[in-house]
């Protein structure tokens, strides 16, 4: 009974300890150090053999004991010999070629495919698949880029992906338009322990998709590029949405939370051109912009809460046009306010 307790204890440990420490050690120690532990791994499965109750006692029987104690004697230098000449002679030029996991690279790569899962109405569902190397990630956040949408989505929690393993994080559906060029870059964030110091990383992959890819399948990027940062923060978003609204003519689509921070969400943004308004308070969305004659046209749009919680907006806007909808509902409320008077530059007489 003893024995059963023994050998099951000695399978949990094994199952549940030793594969984590195995793959620790791995990815973050020395090459030398791991073909040291192997080498003494394989002693021990040697000794394991040699020493088993079967074989030690015939080798240490009287008749032939001292033939048997050479025989072993010879039996551990050979082993230790043999396994150290394949350790750090057969297979130890790959020190220097190949870089050990999280000591000798700089940097930690992550592949990503695009999979469109179906097209309803306007709207297009996808997500992307994204796969780990062989170093364990963490912190994943995604942003997507197109003609019209630029934003983060952040997660409430951050993701992590073991090696080797598989994410499927679903876009937002307003990211790609169905019946146009759609050209899609996905940013993604993450972290990993490099040298022992956790860094930031940033895979872009490319998606340039005509409108007759937009049908249920996976595609592969057309390019990808590596390179060192941390995701936009909000206040750095907010920036990016405030130079954009200085342009001449553009559009844009994101969504906007119904309570930020335990607070119902109350944010503006203004120039000398356009004005933006997002009131949660009084369930009421408000987008202004300036002529070319100088007049001013302001459309505002209610809305009604739901379940997410969340409500996507559309701008557009050019010399002589402006557009605003609500989760998909053209805002209908519209004020053309005459041009403000110039100042009179004529001199008075004196």
């Amino acid at each position: 009974m003893r024995q059963i307790f023994l050998a099951i204890a000695a399978y949990v440990v094994l199952q549940l300890f030793v594969p984590h420490l195995w793959e620790r050690i791995v990815s973050e120690a020395p090459p030398v150090a791991v073909k040291i532990i192997v080498c003494v791994a394989a002693l021990v499965c040697i000794g394991f053999v040699v020493f088993a109750d079967p074989v030690y006692a015939r080798l240490t029987h009287p008749g032939t004991y001292r033939l048997s104690s050479t025989a072993i004697i010879v039996m551990l230098l050979a082993a230790i010999t043999g396994t150290a000449w394949w350790q750090f002679v057969v297979s130890g030029d790959d020190l220097t070629e190949i870089p050990n996991e999280g000591t000798l690279r700089e940097k930690a790569y992550i592949t990503a495919k695009l999979q469109i899962d179906s097209i309803e109405k306007n709207d297009c569902k996808f997500r992307v698949q994204i796969k780990s190397q062989d170093l364990p990630v963490e912190n994943v956040q995604i942003r997507f880029d197109t003609d019209h949408y630029h934003k983060v989505e952040y997660e409430r929690m951050g993701r992590m992906i073991a090696p080797w393993d598989t994410l499927s994080l679903v876009g937002s559906p307003m990211v790609l338009e169905p019946g146009r060029d759609n050209n899609l870059t996905v940013r993604i964030y993450f972290d990993s322990m490099i040298k022992g110091i956790v860094r930031h990383f940033i895979a872009t992959h490319s998606f340039p998709l005509s409108k007759d890819d937009l049908k249920p399948q996976v595609i592969d990027p057309e390019s990808t590029s590596y390179s060192e940062g941390k995701a936009p923060t909000y206040e750095e978003q907010e920036l990016e949405f405030k130079n954009a609204l200085l342009k001449v003519e553009d559009s844009s689509v994101f969504p906007v939370e119904e309570v930020f921070e335990g607070k119902p969400t109350i944010w503006a943004m203004k120039n000398d051109q356009r004005f933006f308004a997002f009131n949660a308070e009084y369930k009421r969305v408000v987008f202004s912009s300036k002529m070319l004659d100088g007049t001013q046209v302001v459309m505002g749009q209610p809305y009604y809460p739901n379940k997410r919680g969340i409500h996507i907006i559309k701008l557009g806007w050019g010399p002589n046009s402006i557009f605003l909808s609500v989760d998909g509902v053209p805002a209908t409320d519209r004020e053309v306010m005459p041009p403000s008077p110039t100042p009179s530059k004529e001199v008075s007489p004196r």
